[in-house]
């Protein structure tokens, strides 16, 4: 009988840490999505400050501000997915990873496409 008791006493115990530790990882994984969304659309806002260059003398600046554009816009339109995508990545919220992690991503969508229309 005191098995038994001690058995269910057991259970309850374990029921209860594996149900709080549950709670605590998709607490963990709200509060990195937040910070890589975070990320996200600061890497935005700096495309758009570069796509603000569009009118300069430069032509290379020019080239800079209309890649910004597009970076900024494909960044805008697939905002959840990459998030997502780095969730799954196990992508931390670190400028450096967020900005690669982006950049990989859009080369890989875009450069194809440029090349096969030349």
């Amino acid at each position: 009988m005191k098995n038994l008791r001690a058995i269910l006493i057991g259970m309850v115990i374990t029921g209860i840490v594996g149900w709080h530790g549950m709670a605590s990882g998709e607490e963990s994984n709200g509060r990195q999505r937040a910070g890589l969304l975070g990320m996200v659309n600061q890497y935005i806002a700096s495309c758009e400050a570069k796509a603000a260059l569009k009118d300069s003398r430069s032509p290379a600046i020019q080239r800079e501000a209309a890649l910004a554009t597009m970076k900024g816009a494909y960044t805008k339109a697939y905002r959840d997915q990459l998030v997502d995508d780095m969730l799954a990545a196990g992508v931390t919220p670190k400028d450096y990873q967020v900005q690669l992690h982006i950049n990989r991503c859009f080369f890989e969508t875009v450069r194809p496409r440029t090349l096969a229309s030349r």
